[in-house]
């Protein structure tokens, strides 16, 4: 028997109907996501479904004494003094229970142990005890410790709390409550990667149903069972994951083109008979005809989901429009980030994960030159057009029209009316809206049109600060394809895993500093993108500590010894071998710069050559400067490998330097 049922549902905004003849139920511990385009109604059917808004149409039966917990998008009003009372706060039934017990032992201690109030004072420790109040703290701290919150945090007064905290203790308070069925509207939203794994652990071993609204594709694949998608104002349900959604949704959408095709060949083949005989001898049949056809119900063809169409890239630039040695970022010469000796080789994809606050951002803006490093440098190679897209939007003018925006990123050399509402209808701004101000736009529509003046800017290294916040789900894949086809370079902060995975060549890892340091964080290098880096580094991300001194060993045969340094002269010795073995590195590290840059200047020249159609006058010469290329090209990355093993050994610490131990 399913816990709710929805029954031809619909919901309306004014004179506009958002959807309407929306059904499915919700069996015990199913978890139905809910997807479609910004729009479509999700948070509206979450709110139909709560009780909060009766719909204009259809039904809603709920099983008898359901419990329902609803987590909105919107911030709630906090009223105790510390964030584990507000956690507390979500089951104030065993709160009252703690109060009765609280109460009744203070009477039995008074002298009053008649038979009534023992009894009394029984049923109410086993209700307790078999709600868990006894464990109820405990697991408060566990469900904030996994959210992110540190023990000292939990004693910080709620209102104090920034929007992205607000909304972790928000989803605290929902998971600690005692409820058949969870309505999550966005779970995910300003949750880091640590946090929303640990949601997903969680709600996977929860026994309750769910009906779940997320843009998180990764976070849908791993915890629905079910999708249900809202769709040019009708409902349509899936059985299995975002996956397996993807995939049935396009052989239902294929077979309704199909049936959409062969509908119009037989509505076209009926009125071309109608016209032709509407006034012979058949005009009977034709009039009949004529009525089926009015009474025909049509099949509309599939909605488009790429109708944003978007294509970013400028001319090529040099084969490493990136590098860096020494690299610290940060504020008012404070170190945030250390960033190890780097080449990023030209169509190469970077990507930044760390959690909330670890300076990702810091890192991102420094890599683009808007940040002034606090030491080491950052250098870009020929030819090289940078662009970069900024996750709160506020490079937009606030008030701008879409037009005059897209105009004013032309620069000296602004682009006409007609092209910039080209470029907006490619982003699915059209008619009027294109006159609209930037602080009339929503946060999809803001960043629909950041990206669309990221097409015009025709850059070759783009610096992307997570660019599918405020997307939906369909925009969120257009963008992943344009930033797939893209054949510049790309550094990019994010914590859409599957955008990571599909994108990224290589994983930077923002991770903490050891605790108690006054280091700054440190990164850490995998190939590949999230799920590839995540099983490089076992499954966990230890912070990096500073290396320490081997420590002392037995004598060697012979009588030596490998015991550290203790008098002043071995201490002096020590230290010129670490002077010498950093020089050789910095002397590897030029020589081979020397050699990357002469070898990419010869295949400069040697596409030069190649390029020019006369050179196949001579076949021979032909040949042998493809062969020559294609040795170069076999041999840079070894060259980069070794020049970026070389520039750590340069930077390393100390004593990382002389023992070689990995950072």
């Amino acid at each position: 028997m399913p816990l709710l049922s929805v029954s031809e549902a619909q919901a309306e905004y004014g004179a506009t109907t958002i959807f309407k003849d929306v059904g499915f139920s919700l069996e015990p511990r199913q978890r139905l996501g809910v997807v479609g385009p910004n729009g479509a109604g999700k948070s509206t059917l979450l709110r139909i479904v709560a009780g909060d808004l009766p719909p204009a149409a259809g039904r809603v039966d709920r099983r008898r004494g359901l419990r329902v917990a609803v987590l909105a998008q919107f911030d709630a009003e906090f009223e105790h003094s510390t964030v584990l009372d507000q956690a507390l706060i979500a089951r104030q039934d065993l709160l009252d229970l703690r109060h009765r017990l609280h109460e009744m032992e203070q009477r039995m201690a008074a002298g009053d142990h008649g038979a009534d109030t023992l009894r009394e004072y029984g049923e109410l420790q086993g209700g307790y005890d078999h709600g868990g109040g006894y464990t109820l703290e405990a697991r408060a701290r566990e469900v904030l410790g996994g959210l992110g919150f540190l023990d000292e945090g939990l004693e910080q007064d709620p209102t104090t709390l920034s929007g992205g905290w607000r909304r972790r203790l928000q989803l605290a308070q929902l998971l600690m409550q005692e409820a058949d069925v969870f309505l999550l509207d966005e779970p995910t939203n300003h949750l880091d990667l640590d946090a929303i794994e640990w949601l997903e652990e969680f709600l996977r071993a929860a026994p309750q149903a769910m009906l779940i609204v997320s843009h998180d594709r990764r976070f849908l694949d791993d915890v629905a069972d079910s999708i249900l998608e809202l769709e040019a104002g009708r409902g349509f349900e899936y059985r299995g994951n975002y996956s397996k959604f993807l995939k049935l949704r396009a052989a239902r959408r294929r077979e309704q083109q199909r049936q959409f095709e062969a509908q119009q060949e037989h509505i076209a083949h009926q009125e071309a008979f109608i016209q032709r005989y509407k006034a012979g001898q058949r005009a009977r049949e034709a009039r009949g005809r004529a009525t089926r056809l009015e009474r025909l119900e049509r099949i509309e063809a599939p909605p488009d989901d790429r109708a944003i169409r978007m294509r970013f890239g400028g001319p090529p630039s040099a084969g490493i429009p990136l590098q860096s040695k020494g690299l610290v970022t940060g504020y008012d010469h404070v170190p945030v980030v250390q960033v190890p000796g780097f080449l990023v080789e030209a169509g190469q994809r970077v990507a930044i994960v760390g959690p909330n606050g670890s300076g990702k951002t810091t890192v991102l803006r420094t890599l683009m030159g808007e940040l002034a490093p606090v030491s080491g440098s950052v250098g870009y190679g020929a030819r090289v057009q940078r662009s970069y897209y900024d996750q709160h939007l506020g490079d937009l003018r606030e008030d701008g029209t879409l037009v005059e925006v897209l105009q004013e990123a032309g620069g000296e050399s602004p682009i006409s009316e007609e092209s910039a509402r080209h470029h907006l209808a490619r982003l699915l701004f059209r008619g009027d809206d294109v006159f609209k101000r930037v602080k009339q736009l929503s946060g999809g529509e803001r960043s629909r049109l950041a990206l669309a003046r990221l097409m015009l800017d025709q850059a070759n290294l783009l610096f992307l600060d997570e660019p599918t916040n405020h997307l939906d789900l369909p925009s969120q894949e257009v963008l992943q394809e344009a930033l797939l086809e893209f054949t510049g370079t790309l550094v990019f902060v994010s914590h859409d895993r599957q955008l990571i995975d599909a994108l990224a060549t290589r994983t930077w890892w923002v991770r903490e500093a050891p605790e108690g340091s006054a280091a700054p964080r440190l990164v850490r290098v995998t190939d590949g993108g999230y799920s590839a880096g995540r099983a490089a580094l076992a499954g966990a991300l230890p912070a990096v500590a500073p290396p320490s001194p081997p420590p002392p060993t037995a004598p060697q045969a012979g009588g030596a010894s490998s015991a550290p340094a203790t008098t002043p002269h071995e201490r002096r010795a020590l230290a010129a071998k670490e002077r010498a073995a950093k020089a050789a590195a910095r002397k590897a590290v030029a020589d081979l710069e020397r050699e990357i840059q002469k070898a990419e200047a010869r295949r400069k020249e040697i596409e030069d050559r190649l390029a020019d159609p006369e050179i196949f006058r001579f076949p021979v010469e032909a040949d042998v400067l493809g062969k020559e290329h294609a040795r170069i090209g076999a041999a840079l990355p070894d060259l980069y490998r070794r020049w970026e093993e070389a520039a750590g050994a340069a930077e390393a610490p100390a004593e990382e330097a002389a023992t070689g131990t990995p950072a």
